[in-house]
């Protein structure tokens, strides 16, 4: 039996990143495009690599305005959760974003295999997949689903129906699908912090936050670091027996160590005044569309749009600064 997937992706977030799925997909998993005139432009590299490909991608041209394109893209996986027909269908949301997660964790509730990822998830399983880790297991990345710590007890893999359940009821409703799929839903095993866990960068943003904001840390960590070994670093962290070396950073100096961190974690590079740029517009880092409007301005149109995309999650956490 094939397993579908549908990949949702919200390409004002991750840019032309999206395309790390043309080599993760399966043939007959689906990827949806959602895109408006706000999205960064794609590199020519990025354009070849689409025209080689074979199978067929879905754009979906979204209406702009504030979180315009995030509702539209929920709205399109209620669509399809309710009008898909497979067996164990899965949803997967290609997105930093965690305002997402309250609806993953939705759906997850009714026993839909609903999921978030972020970038950093698909450079890890194309690592992976090069060098060939893991060749005869079935053990599956961490997902980056949602922020919050009862997810860990959610359902994270359905089960096939056996035959006879299929003979008593050929074609399921949505609602009798989705109770069959809570029902025969497994625990995963409890994941270990990774080997390359990274106590120094973890330390700066207990320095850049104060060990007391437990918020920020844990969507700092979890963004960074993805879902399940965000968590974990979160709960190591928390836990009145981590010791760490306190240093007393100024609010430009943390705005540095975090974006540099961030920087660090992705395929571009500091401009060479961000944080400059950042502390001179931090009264804007609350209002998504006032940080957006000055880092076009300051950076242009295409470059504005790539560092906005990148750190459109974080903005939360820099205002957060002190």
């Amino acid at each position: 039996m094939v397993k579908i997937k549908h990949y949702l992706v919200d390409s004002e977030n991750v840019n032309d990143n999206w395309l790390m799925l043309l080599d993760m997909a399966g043939e007959n998993d689906e990827i949806i495009i959602f895109y408006t005139k706000n999205s960064p432009h794609m590199a020519y590299s990025s354009v070849i690599k689409l025209l080689q490909e074979n199978r067929t991608i879905q754009f979906k041209e979204c209406f702009e305005g504030q979180n315009a394109l995030d509702f539209q893209l929920i709205s399109y996986l209620g669509y399809l959760i309710g009008t898909d027909e497979s067996e164990t269908p899965e949803f997967i949301v290609m997105s930093n974003d965690t305002g997402f997660d309250p609806a993953v964790r939705f759906w997850k509730k009714q026993g839909y295999l609903v999921n978030r990822i972020n970038v950093n998830y698909c450079k890890l399983g194309l690592q992976r997949q090069k060098e060939e880790l893991v060749p005869d297991t079935e053990e599956e990345l961490p997902l980056a689903a949602s922020a919050s710590e009862e997810d860990s007890s959610l359902p994270a893999q359905a089960v096939t129906e056996t035959s006879s359940e299929k003979s008593e009821s050929p074609k399921k409703s949505v609602n009798s699908r989705a109770s069959k799929k809570s029902a025969n839903s497994e625990t995963s095993k409890k994941p270990e912090i990774s080997e390359d866990f990274n106590k120094e960068e973890v330390d700066t943003f207990i320095n850049c936050f104060g060990k007391n904001n437990l918020v920020a840390l844990h969507e700092t960590f979890v963004h960074v670091y993805g879902q399940e070994q965000g968590q974990l670093i979160y709960k190591t962290v928390k836990d009145d027996s981590y010791s760490f070396t306190a240093e007393a950073y100024s609010h430009q100096d943390k705005i540095k160590h975090f974006t540099d961190i961030i920087f660090a974690h992705s395929d571009m590079k500091d401009p060479g005044n961000f944080v400059s740029f950042l502390d001179n517009n931090k009264d804007k880092t609350r209002n998504l569309n006032g940080i957006r409007a000055s880092i076009i301005k300051a950076y242009g149109k295409d470059n504005g749009m790539k560092y906005y995309s990148l750190f459109k999650p974080y903005f939360k956490m820099i205002s957060a600064l002190k």
